[in-house]
């Protein structure tokens, strides 16, 4: 039998907004201004775009209630980061950016008193270290200087 406690979620969704609402308050803080929250192009989503200076970042938060599971970082698996890509090829080619582009991921975890604590990875990954094999998309990020040449 097992002890696990049933998936709820209401409650998994709720956490995940606080979380999301949390980075950009921080974000805020350290001077990003946030573009776009949740955005969309189906079926890929991108949790917060934002930019500071010439720097646009695609942010990927993960939050965690729980003590019990692994890092919000290591929920993050190589679908995500494809999906993340793609999602922001497609923001791209919507509204061009000139300037560097980051991929960041903000983790936020709640301990003991409802303190929340939040750590920002910034440049966590870049689509180099994927191993995608999509000439589209690795002639586009060749092309903004984010996959390195392979020559």
């Amino acid at each position: 039998m097992s002890t696990n406690k049933p998936f709820d979620l209401h409650k998994n969704k709720t956490t995940a907004v606080m979380g999301e609402n949390i980075a950009c308050e921080r974000l805020q803080r350290q001077g990003w201004h946030i573009l776009q929250r949740n955005w969309r192009s189906a079926p890929y989503e991108v949790d917060i775009i934002a930019i500071s200076g010439l720097v646009l970042a695609f942010v990927e938060v993960k939050s965690s209630r729980s003590l019990r599971h692994a890092e919000p970082a290591r929920q993050v698996k190589y679908r995500k980061f494809l999906n993340l890509s793609k999602a922001a090829y497609r923001y791209l080619h919507e509204f061009p950016h000139c300037g560097e582009i980051r991929f960041d991921l903000m983790e936020c975890r709640w301990r003991e008193g409802g303190l929340v604590e939040c750590c920002h990875w910034e440049d966590f990954w870049k689509p180099n270290n994927l191993g995608l094999k999509s000439p589209s998309l690795d002639s586009f990020w060749l092309n903004t200087g984010r996959l390195e040449s392979a020559t």
